[in-house]
């Protein structure tokens, strides 16, 4: 959980694995329990912002009934380059 905003009652959430771990759901899991705990907490919403190209990141947002908002064009610079970004969200209560 990162880019809190206790106000606004939300958080940005990322996740990220080694390639040998990839497909056995420990990002899933994980992520259901953080959002699981975050809920319990108060948090309103939960935003996952990924790369448009990131497919196994955005599946595991969708698997796990984030939202699609919005696209971001040009959202940041990543190896020199700039990135578009998707940015996903879940209503908790």
């Amino acid at each position: 959980m990162h880019t809190i905003s206790y106000s606004d009652h939300k958080a940005e959430i990322g996740y990220g694995i080694e390639k040998g771990e990839e497909g056995k759901g420990y990002v899933s899991e994980s992520l259901q329990l953080v959002v699981a705990e975050m809920k319990r907490l108060g948090f309103n919403k939960v935003v996952i912002n990924c790369d448009r190209n990131n497919v196994r990141s955005i599946q595991v947002a969708e698997r796990n009934g984030f939202q699609r908002e919005g696209l971001l064009l040009q959202d940041c610079i990543e190896y020199g380059r700039f990135r578009d970004s998707v940015i996903f969200g879940k209503i908790l209560r």
